[in-house]
């Protein structure tokens, strides 16, 4: 996509400090600031990340639009329209990701940055389908709309993301293979990702639902004028369900009312 930009935290940089020991300081005698000349330190050295802006999004769609239009029967004044669409659509990351530990280590940063080929990515999916009866009557100036709307199912799944790195950096931006070993390392092993057992990769359905929407439209001074009222969601089958993750799911829906003015000049 030339338009799938995102800030991506990629470049890491280090910093050589002076780590001074608070403690030499006696602060029972202290009564100006220290003189930093007089204090030991160590040299340390810290990873710090910055942002940039990169096209590293990517975005995979594929999916049918339909639509029937049939001729106005004329005996009930009325036109029968059916539309809908399926979708899938695939959102990943096409550039590798840095991640690097919110732990401590020693009471400092984590010092080490993972590098990981697999990034997060995810599914969506959906079927709907819209039938309008298109209703009017000249000799009154109304027209009548009724929608009934039907989501069929509408799915999503997290794609698999392996969660250990291909390598790593150290403090000094030398990078090092994640091996097998490192597994086994109390430090390294905190670049592995935890939370990535199956349940997050299953499939959700959302059963299907449906709403019927009503409006009315009124012409005034010779079609000059259209003043219209319309309930949406005046009625709908929308059952609770059990989600892909055991959860019990309770669906509400609101009805909406609102009115409409519009103009010929």
């Amino acid at each position: 996509m030339k338009s799938g930009f995102r800030n991506n935290s990629s470049n890491y940089s280090r910093i050589i400090y002076k780590d001074y020991n608070e403690q030499s300081i006696d602060k029972q005698q202290l009564t100006e600031q220290p003189n930093l000349s007089e204090v030991p330190y160590n040299l340390d050295t810290m990873l710090v990340s910055y942002t940039f802006v990169t096209n590293g999004s990517r975005t995979a769609k594929e999916g049918i639009e339909f639509q029937l239009s049939m001729k106005r029967i004329q005996v009930l004044r009325t036109k029968i329209t059916v539309n809908g669409a399926w979708f899938r659509t695939r959102y990943t990351n096409s550039q590798p990701q840095f991640y690097r530990p919110s732990v401590a280590i020693n009471g400092k940063a984590y010092p080490y940055v993972g590098y990981y080929d697999d990034s997060d990515n995810y599914l969506r999916e959906r079927f709907n389908t819209n039938l309008t009866f298109d209703t009017q009557i000249p000799r009154f100036g109304l027209i009548f709309s009724t929608s009934l709307q039907w989501l069929w199912f509408s799915g999503s799944r997290n794609g698999y993301c392996n969660p250990y790195p291909s390598s790593y950096i150290d403090k000094n931006l030398a990078v090092h293979p994640f091996n097998a070993e490192d597994e086994h390392n109390g430090v390294l092993a905190q670049m592995i990702k935890t939370g990535r057992d199956e349940t997050l990769y299953r499939y959700n359905t959302i059963p299907m639902s449906m709403n019927v929407n009503l409006k009315v439209t009124k012409s005034l001074f010779n079609e000059k004028l259209f003043m219209a009222v319309f309930v949406n969601k005046i009625t709908d089958y929308t059952p609770s369900y059990t989600s892909a993750f055991g959860m019990i799911v309770r669906r509400e829906v609101k009805p909406y009312f609102g009115m409409e003015i519009n103009t010929k000049i």
